[in-house]
């Protein structure tokens, strides 16, 4: 049985969503249970990487074919949604679309088999409703 990959949606990006991703993969070697795949924006990751010092480097790709789940590092399938400029913590009708179009990804990944299930990062509905 081969090591099952797991799409894990950014969420909201102005939310907590990066930083939870960060401190959920900086410390773990999950990739004998499962491979980690990020689908949001890896420079907002990288940005969450920076503010909690991460000693894990955030790669970016563009397609699902390019991944290698190195356990030294982090994968993000980098949709790049979000202006560089978005400020953490604040309501955003660009984040909240974002986060839609990271679930959609994910989800589109899963049906084509490309993934083999999906976790979520906490989405904001306000956001999402904007």
């Amino acid at each position: 049985m081969s090591v099952p990959i797991i799409g894990i949606t950014m969420g909201d990006p102005a939310g907590v969503g990066p930083e939870v991703i960060i401190k959920a993969l900086e410390h773990h070697s999950p990739n004998e249970v499962f491979r980690p795949l990020v689908i949001g924006d890896a420079k907002r990751l990288k940005v969450a990487a920076g503010i909690l010092k991460s000693s894990k480097p955030i790669r970016s790709i563009s397609r699902l074919e390019e991944a290698r789940f190195d356990q030294s590092e982090i994968e993000c399938l980098d949709l790049a949604l979000v202006p560089e400029e978005t400020p953490f913590g604040q309501l955003s009708a660009v984040c909240g679309e974002a986060a839609f179009r990271f679930l959609e990804r994910a989800i589109q990944l899963a049906v084509e088999g490309g993934i083999d299930a999906i976790c979520t990062a906490p989405l904001n509905k306000e956001a999402l409703h904007r």
